[in-house]
Parts: C-alpha cells; sequence; structure tokens
C-alpha cells in the first residue's frame, strides 16, 4: 500500500463498458482496478466512464490518468472512432498518462493479433503507443472464453529474490516490438521458460511528454478471484489442471503485490507532488 501519495495525480478515468452489465469488459478486473486505484491514489477523483465518457480532449492531459481493464475491445465503439483515437493521441503526448491491461494493450498497440481455435481478430490500430505488435492468446482455448491461467513473470523493478512470480493471465498474449519503434519502450515484466521472441508481458511507453503502460496479465487480479470450485465447474473437461493453476496463484500472491505496487510507483513518479 502506497500511503503518501498525495499527488498532482487530480483525476482518474476508468473505463468500465457499457451499462449496468459492464459490456465489453471483465466486471471483476474493473472492480479490482476500482479498489486498486482508491487505495493507491486516495487523494484523486476516480471517474468510472462508458464509451461515451471517452472524451480526451476534455482531461487535463498534466494530471489526469486514463486506465483500460480486461475484457473485448471489440465491443468499444471508441476505439472505432478516428476522432477519439487523435484525441487520445494527443491527450497522451501532451502529457497524459495510460494504464491498460489485457484488452486494453491489445488496442494500443500499432498492430493487435488475437487468433485461438475459437476466434481470431487482426486489427491495425490508430493509436500505436506501442509500435509493433500485440499477439495472443499466449495461451489457446477450446472455449468461446480465455482460459485462466497461472503464468510465471519476472519484474524488472524487484529485487533478485523477489523479482519472479505467477500471476493471471486470461487471453492476454506478447508484444512483439518493430525494429525501429516510433516511441521508446521499457521492458517492465517478461515471461519466464518462453523463447526470446514471446518473453515481452509488460512495458512502459514514453509518449511525447506522456507514459503509457501496457500489461497482458492481470496484477490486478488475485486469486481470491478465482476459487478453486468456481474454476472446475468453469472448466470441468479440463478440471484436473485447476488445482495446479489455484496452488501456483496462491504461491505467488505476495510477488502479485509487488508487482503491482511496483507499476503504481512508476506511475506515481510521473506526477509532480502537489504545492
Amino acid at each position: 500500500m502506497v500511503s503518501d501519495m498525495n499527488l498532482g495525480l487530480s483525476s482518474i478515468y476508468l473505463f468500465k463498458g457499457e451499462g449496468e452489465s459492464y459490456q465489453g469488459v471483465d466486471r471483476t478486473g474493473v472492480e479490482n482496478l476500482e479498489k486498486l486505484l482508491q487505495v493507491h491514489f486516495p487523494a484523486s477523483a476516480l471517474n468510472l466512464i462508458d464509451n461515451a465518457g471517452v472524451v480526451p480532449d476534455q482531461w487535463n492531459a498534466s494530471n489526469s490518468l486514463f486506465v483500460l481493464p480486461g475484457g473485448k475491445c471489440s465491443d468499444w465503439t471508441w476505439v472505432n472512432t478516428s476522432g477519439i483515437v487523435e484525441k487520445t493521441r494527443q491527450f497522451v503526448e501532451n502529457g497524459g498518462k495510460v494504464f491498460a491491461a489485457c484488452a486494453g494493450a491489445y488496442c494500443l498497440c500499432q498492430r493487435s493479433e488475437y487468433t485461438s481455435s475459437t476466434y481470431c481478430a487482426n486489427h491495425e490500430r490508430g493509436f500505436n503507443f506501442f509500435s509493433g505488435k500485440g499477439i495472443g492468446p499466449l495461451i489457446d482455448s477450446p472455449f468461446s472464453h480465455p482460459i485462466v491461467e497461472a503464468v510465471k513473470v519476472q519484474m524488472k523493478d524487484l529485487e533478485n529474490e523477489k523479482n519472479t512470480g505467477y500471476v493471471v493471465l486470461a487471453g492476454g498474449g506478447y508484444f512483439e516490438p518493430d525494429k525501429n519503434p516510433v516511441y521508446p519502450y521499457e521492458v517492465l515484466a517478461s515471461y519466464q521458460g518462453l523463447a526470446q521472441e514471446k518473453s515481452i508481458a509488460a512495458v512502459e511507453v514514453k509518449v511525447g511528454k506522456g507514459r503509457v503502460w501496457l500489461s497482458f496479465p492481470h496484477f490486478e487480479n488475485s486469486v481470491k478471484d478465482y476459487p478453486l470450485n468456481a474454476l472446475k465447474q468453469t472448466y470441468f473437461a479440463y478440471s484436473s489442471k485447476w488445482e495446479k493453476t489455484h496452488k501456483r496463484l496462491n504461491k505467488g500472491e505476495d510477488f502479485r503485490l509487488l508487482a503491482i505496487h511496483s507499476i503504481m510507483q512508476r506511475i506515481h513518479s510521473t506526477f509532480p507532488e502537489k504545492a
């Protein structure tokens, strides 16, 4: 928990999808992000917004953070509106900040490629905050929805003995950078045990005066969000593996908290302290 974050971060805009059903986003992820942001930025106004509420030209770029959860970004109408795309780019280039998990990370890449056994969607994206591709899913699913999996990642900002552990992946992929990126990026988290070309799990990108943090793992979600019995019922055909998944997520909980804290600290450091 960060207790001294009385910052120049005045406004947070958390996208929650449409209506009471939170259509287009993972409701659990939104609720977890809401709690997380309230804890780490208690002095900031937190606004939950729908598609119509994405109006970055009306936000103060110097003290605002835009947050995108996981879900299905093809249902986000603002993503396909050229005017909003350009205004979002201007917001960041003028100093605005964006944190995006999973679906949000896909849509902010230059190109997203999602090809599973049940769904395929390949798009050129107008944002191009990350010059290259977001490719997934890293772990295929035979269902119409992603499989919840525990993946092992290493965090750059953590001490050696505490920098590796298990976190949630649900439809997320990996970043494949261009050789000559438009904006400089830094790798924050790497998948362990994978080939180098599939290892980038989370990045920070410097875009003009602003910053963008993109993560395919769900650092905001904990083992408590996936009770063992619920996992077995949801994925009954594969129930034999869920005890291992649950055990790994439980084992990685301390690491997850350190990892998300380190990301919040990075966000914190980009906003000037209030006078």
